[in-house]
């Protein structure tokens, strides 16, 4: 049997393939399989195609897939999505979650030690667990929320720039760097292209642009990195407050992953503001979510796969690059 792990999100979707032993079989990166974005049907396609692509090299196998795409926030979704999947290729196992489900396993290695993980990709969501109590915070999507978010960092980006070129913001650089990012010419090209040409994706692509003007000492860029650390920390507070209990001792493991997350600019930021939290600690992730939804599969249909081989963190190639 193979296993494939799915971390899908707005931008981008990993896949990591083990077989019944864990041992390492292969890895695809594909497109977006954001169930807000494509719906049930685009997602369930490019899902199956993705899988099809990272097996075919193995036959005809029988396969467990692991879903964890952001947009599974409800049980109708799930549902919807899961028989889709079903009816595309009936012959494999479906399992699908939410991806901050995936996320907690790949940081914390599938233990049972209380953690919280926060994804700062996209969009922003903490997900804590300690024994069999679960709490979320954030994840409401780009139009209700994700404050944190690579999003919110390139929309507040946007509304800098835009402050600054009707003299009700200072001057900053990043008006240059997110104009020569967008192959623009002048701040009102911003009204179309943003409203026509960008998704929440393009916008979201924006955030290394600001954490790059931000290294450079801009001060407009640095409060727009350190609000978005802020949020982050408030989001993995809020959710970790939640499953803390007398099995579960202050502070609780704190893990932060994702695209904004893996900038160790960002990072340092947000190691000093987690400094300050009276809930959370600071710790690296033990692996990627898309490993993490390879143990969540496992786990959940009582396959035990031997690690022991390697640790979590050398199992895959790259195992710690950019999502």
């Amino acid at each position: 049997m193979i296993v494939v792990g799915i971390d899908g999100g707005g931008t981008k979707t990993e896949l990591i393939a083990v077989d019944s032993r864990g041992r390492f079989l292969g890895r695809h990166r594909g497109g977006p399989t954001n169930l807000h974005g494509l719906g049930v049907q685009e997602t369930s396609r490019e899902i199956e195609s993705q899988v099809r692509s990272l097996v075919a090299a193995h036959g005809d196998p029988d396969v467990l897939v692991a879903a964890c795409l952001s947009g599974i926030d409800t049980d109708a979704m799930q549902v919807d999505l899961t028989r889709e999947l079903q009816t595309r290729e009936p012959r494999w196992t479906w399992l699908v979650d939410n991806d901050a489900t995936a996320a907690w396993w790949g940081a914390f290695g599938g233990r049972s030690r209380p953690g919280v993980v926060t994804i700062a990709g996209t969009g922003a969501v903490s997900y804590a667990r300690s024994g069999a109590r679960s709490a979320r915070a954030g994840g409401w999507g780009a139009l209700l929320g994700d404050e944190g978010s690579g999003y919110s960092v390139g929309r507040a980006a946007i509304i800098a720039v835009l402050r600054a070129t009707d003299g009700l913001g200072p001057a900053t650089a990043l008006r240059e760097a997110v104009l020569s990012e967008l192959q623009l010419v002048e701040c009102h090209q911003l009204i179309d292209h943003v409203h026509v040409e960008m998704s929440f994706a393009d916008v979201a692509a924006l955030a290394p642009v600001v954490v790059g003007v931000a290294q450079d000492g801009d001060p407009v860029a640095q409060a727009v990195v350190h609000r978005a650390a802020d949020a982050l920390v408030e989001l993995a507070d809020a959710a970790a407050t939640r499953v803390v209990d007398d099995e579960a001792p202050v502070p609780v493991d704190a893990a932060f992953v994702g695209g904004l997350a893996h900038s160790p600019y960002v990072r340092r930021v947000l190691h000093a503001r987690l400094a300050g939290s009276q809930v959370c600690r600071w710790v690296e992730p033990d692996a990627t979510a898309a490993v993490g939804a390879v143990l969540l599969g496992a786990s959940r249909l009582g396959l035990s796969l031997d690690w022991s081989a390697a640790p979590l963190t050398d199992l895959v190639p790259a195992a710690s690059e950019d999502r």
